[in-house]
């Protein structure tokens, strides 16, 4: 019997040569480029900072001090000053009042030492500023009366 094994395992060693050279010779090798590639860097997230209130709106109504009524068309103007906020999400920006008065600056990013000033101007009345310099939430309505030009 140890001679039949004997006999086979030369047969034995040539089957397992041939296998591994033909996994050899059908693994195609690795191409090599010589352009190089770009690694995309990892999103970075950012933790909220204490006093970050997120991102919320500033709202308001613009009316006549004395019949209490909505002034249409009044241009108002919001300056947001933060030493924390993103840039792109402050209220940097103007608007106008639509025919019931109300205003509306959407996706405004809040950190309670933020300063939000906004300035109403209306044709035939007096420019009127009003300046909001600490926040406890992430939304700001501000209802402004106009004043007749005298």
């Amino acid at each position: 019997m140890k001679r039949t094994y004997l006999r086979f395992f030369p047969v034995l060693i040539l089957i397992l040569v041939a296998c591994n050279f033909a996994n050899a010779i059908s693994t195609p090798a690795p191409v090599v480029t010589s352009t190089p590639t770009t690694v995309p860097s990892p999103e970075v997230t950012l933790a909220p900072l204490p006093g970050d209130l997120g991102s919320g709106d500033v709202t308001g109504k613009v009316t006549d001090a004395v019949t209490g009524m909505p002034i249409a068309n009044a241009t108002v103007t919001c300056e947001h000053s933060s030493y924390i906020s993103k840039e792109a999400d402050r209220c940097n920006r103007t608007t106008t009042t639509d025919q019931d008065g109300v205003f509306l600056f959407e996706k405004v990013f809040f950190h309670d030492t933020d300063t939000i000033k906004l300035t109403v101007d209306a044709p035939g009345y007096q420019t009127e500023k009003i300046t909001q310099a600490f926040f406890t939430w992430n939304n700001w309505e501000a209802d402004i009366s106009l004043n007749h030009v005298p």
